[in-house]
């Protein structure tokens, strides 16, 4: 885990409903537990990280807020339209000449029709947080947590950059896209962190992502598997316990566990076997459990 917390950009996706924005913010207070100062980035609807985070308010879309309790760790909802924005300040040099350009309506409404420049703006944010954003010399921060959209979107996302490298002309944006491509393929630096479910779409999904990712040439920090069962029942516990009532009820409900905790385990392997990656499970918790054992910091 320090390994992986060591790096400058983490990139969490995974299917959808698999516990991705939750994993997301375990990681950041994992990394401000070893004293990091991060920032989680949330593509698109940030109500779960802002629950997480106990923020009364929604989270932020242009400048990242500390958490409350937790002030080695700050939040910022990415949005394709405040990103493009802030990225046009950058190239325009006017903030107030960019914000009118951009609230144009016919301007704005040829801007959603440029295939991948959304995604490149959000991307693009992120990477500016991981890689340009800093105070005085220094770094604002020591780890960008990404809560990347779901698998396909996400790739769709990684893939931008390198379009833009291949057929942009040379100029800033060109030049922008060409060190995203840089930052994202260097292990040294950055990493994706996949979070799955031990259940058939999920592994498939998996596989597929994982295999994407080789093409991009981008590293697979951690496979992460969510709300693992203990194997806390045993075939010889369920034989042991008497089919007569008390008891037949609690044995027919322990036998459907270890089905379960089986299954998963199954397809723990299959996926191991087909695509190998470093991985660390995550248990199943009751909503009460869950906020103790995301603030307690693991081991490494």
């Amino acid at each position: 885990m320090d390994e992986l917390l060591r790096k400058r950009f983490l990139l969490v996706t995974g299917k959808g409903g698999v516990g991705k924005s939750t994993v997301a913010w375990w990681l950041a207070l994992q990394a401000a537990a070893r004293g990091k100062r991060v920032l989680l980035a949330n593509v698109r609807d940030g109500r779960q990280i802002a629950s997480l985070s106990g923020l009364k308010e929604p989270l932020p879309r242009t400048a990242p807020v500390a958490v409350p309790g937790q002030p080695r760790v700050s939040v910022v909802e990415v949005h394709a339209h405040e990103a493009l924005v802030e990225y046009a300040s950058m190239v325009i040099k006017v903030p107030f000449v960019s914000r009118m350009v951009f609230d144009n309506k016919t301007f704005s409404g040829f801007l959603r029709s440029v295939p991948g420049l959304d995604a490149w703006a959000i991307l693009g944010k992120a990477y500016f947080h991981a890689h340009r954003d800093t105070s005085g010399s220094q770094p604002r921060y020591d780890l960008v947590v990404f809560d990347a959209p779901a698998t396909g979107h996400c790739l769709e996302m990684l893939a931008v950059p390198q379009v833009i490298e291949r057929v942009a002309p040379p100029g800033l944006l060109r030049r922008e896209a060409t060190e995203a491509c840089a930052l994202l393929r260097d292990e040294a630096r950055a990493a994706v962190v996949l979070v799955t479910l031990a259940e058939h779409f999920a592994q498939t999904e998996s596989e597929e992502l994982q295999a994407a990712l080789g093409r991009l040439g981008m590293h697979m920090g951690l496979r992460l598997w969510n709300q693992m069962l203990p194997p806390d029942v045993s075939e010889e516990m369920l034989a042991a316990l008497p089919d007569t009532p008390p008891l037949a009820a609690l044995k027919q409900r322990l036998a459907l566990y270890l089905k379960r905790s089986l299954q998963q385990r199954a397809c723990q392997e299959n996926l191991r076997s087909r695509a190998p990656a470093p991985e660390r499970e995550l248990p199943w918790l009751s909503a009460e459990a869950l906020g103790p054992f995301l603030a307690t910091p693991l081991p490494a």
